[in-house]
């Protein structure tokens, strides 16, 4: 029996790891052709380094249009702003590093997608084996980084990521 686990297990590994290698190989070679560089992401970064210069998340990116955005920025949760802000102290500020954060975060969500399908279709559907259950969690996994809505949102550099993680 404890073997028995022991090979679920490796199973269960192998298949996430793969998982992760398809997410990253589909999305490192077009990390800067679709799209070039959102305007959204554009401000988020330039206020993520503002955090870093200033300690004060604010943009003169939009000048007039935005009323006190060179005071402050509340338009989007701050947590992620100043999770960009330590990533850009670390990696420096440039839009590829921007959108590996995004890829990073989209992989972490990836893996836990993987594993509470593996745990809600073992729950529903406890006739199934632990390797059908692992199989079917794989392909849903498979399907959700082949979804383009998902596929566009992981490399484009907004908030709206690390809010699914969180979810």
């Amino acid at each position: 029996m404890k073997v028995t686990k022991i090979i679920y297990f490796k199973i269960s590994s192998i298949f996430w790891i793969l998982l992760i290698v398809i997410f990253i190989s589909l999305h490192i070679p077009i990390l800067l052709e679709h799209p070039l560089i959102w305007p959204d992401e554009a401000f988020i970064g330039d206020v993520a380094s503002n955090i870093l210069k200033f300690g004060n998340p604010n943009t003169e990116i939009w000048g007039e249009f935005m009323p006190g955005s060179s005071e402050r920025l509340v338009a989007y949760p701050p947590f992620f702003l100043y999770l960009l802000a330590f990533w850009f102290k670390f990696l420096g500020i440039n839009i590829i590093n921007q959108r590996l954060l995004s890829l990073l975060i989209s992989g972490a969500f990836i893996v836990i997608f993987y594993f509470f399908s593996k745990f809600f279709i073992k729950n529903e559907f406890p006739i199934l084996s632990e390797v059908k259950s692992t199989l079917l969690a794989f392909l849903g996994s498979l399907l959700l980084i082949l979804d383009p809505t998902f596929f566009r949102s992981s490399a484009i550099s907004r908030p709206e990521i690390l809010g699914l993680l969180f979810v």
